[in-house]
């Protein structure tokens, strides 16, 4: 019973860890759109202005 408990609680803890990093990423994913749309905004007001 008790080594079930260990497994149960590593489990548990990776099982956090996996939803943590899945939830940054997600986050670091939004970030870098938002900089990419904006990258393109000032490349195309610098081609207009050209």
């Amino acid at each position: 019973m008790f080594k079930v408990s260990i497994f149960l609680l590593g489990l548990l803890f990776l099982v956090s860890c996996t939803h943590d990093a899945v939830n940054h990423s997600i986050e670091e994913e939004k970030e870098l759109n938002t900089i990419n749309d904006l990258y393109k905004n000032i490349v195309l007001e610098v081609k207009n202005l050209l």
